[in-house]
């Protein structure tokens, strides 16, 4: 902190960067397995995908979140990514868990790929990449976004 201080530099709480916070945790709390860059065409687009965990017969998805409310917010977001690369790395099951902080407790579901999901949310990225307007955020959500200092804080869509 004297250095920091004496350079002017500051020290940053790790509570501001929920993303930095969530890959220590995942150095410390999630379960080890090889993992490989690769992408994917898929009609005009590159799909790039980068699963925490394979093995011959999964793939592993982990994230972390404060507490046990927001879980059921993160869960669709884990279930979808670890349905991603299993639609496009040909597995047929998903390994997902959730480190839930405030209980310091894993959650954790191993279960089929849900191919149409996959395809759902492909669908839905090029509907949007094609002009469709994108559901705007919960109102919870704009509390803790970059913008939210800003003198505009609603956006109507």
């Amino acid at each position: 902190m004297k250095e920091a201080k004496e350079r002017g530099a500051r020290i940053a709480n790790i509570e501001e960067f929920p993303m930095i916070r969530g890959e220590f945790f995942q150095i410390d709390f999630a379960e080890q397995y090889s993992t490989i860059r690769w992408n994917f065409n898929w009609n005009d687009y590159v799909v790039v995908g980068v699963p925490d965990g394979i093995t011959d017969t999964f793939f592993y998805e982990f994230k972390t979140t404060k507490t046990k409310f927001l879980e059921h917010f993160i869960k669709p977001v884990a279930f979808a990514q670890a349905d991603l690369y299993g639609y496009f790395f040909k597995r047929k099951t998903k390994r997902v868990q959730i480190l839930i902080l405030e209980e310091n407790k894993n959650e954790t579901w191993e279960e089929n790929v849900d191919e149409a999901n996959a395809i759902k949310t492909l669908s839905s990225f090029a509907k949007i990449d094609n002009g469709e307007k994108p559901l705007p955020p919960k109102e919870r959500k704009c509390k803790s976004c970059e913008f939210y200092k800003t003198k505009i804080r609603k956006i109507t869509i």
